[in-house]
């Protein structure tokens, strides 16, 4: 404990109003009577508290931002692509390990649900820092339009495309929210922080 207030102490981080430490390897903290960090562990703890300082103060630069963020989306991505191709090389025995053999023919969906499910882990990066930013508007718009977008193009291409219909309408929804909020990310005024 002493550790971690010392930390905040030196990165000037005084405006937390609760910080539970009843478990060391979950620490958690409301910073800011806004802000919820999960810190996790006490390991590098001061690189955690600066990165999240910086991201709620007004210290971060469009410029610092960018040098954060970016970097992290394609981890994000390279993370995400890699389990991608890991299930969609590895789809007949993830399907049998998960479930049965009955469901095989489910293997011919699985390619368009991992390519939705690549681009959504990109949006979601996004979304985080939409909300983040108390860009809130942005971020429900995205939400409730691309619903709206998926239960529209679902219902209108499932006579043409059967099954397929759902996960090729995910697959174009996440690919076009997360182009979308990648502008939205790339717009935000930096004037407010």
């Amino acid at each position: 404990m002493k550790k971690i207030i010392s930390t905040m102490q030196k990165l000037e981080m005084e405006d937390y109003v609760f910080l539970d430490l009843s478990d060391t390897l979950e620490i958690t903290m409301i910073y800011d009577n806004r802000v919820k960090l999960v810190i996790g562990n006490e390991l590098e703890l001061e690189y955690k508290l600066q990165f999240a300082d910086n991201v709620i103060s007004e210290k971060l630069s469009k410029k610092d931002f960018s040098k954060i963020f970016y970097p992290l989306l394609l981890r994000v991505l390279g993370i995400a692509g890699i389990v991608s191709l890991c299930l969609y090389f590895f789809k007949q025995e993830t399907i049998l390990f998960f479930l049965s053999e009955s469901f095989s023919e489910a293997s011919l969906l699985l390619p368009w649900q991992l390519l939705g499910d690549f681009f959504h882990a990109g949006g979601w990066c996004c979304g985080m820092v939409l909300m983040a930013k108390r860009e809130t508007k942005k971020f429900l718009f995205l939400e409730i339009f691309f619903q709206v977008f998926f239960v529209c193009c679902t219902w209108s291409l499932l006579s043409k495309l059967g099954a397929y219909s759902p996960v090729i309408t995910y697959a174009i929804e996440n690919l076009l929210y997360f182009i979308i909020a990648l502008l939205f990310v790339r717009k935000i005024s930096w004037k407010t922080l």
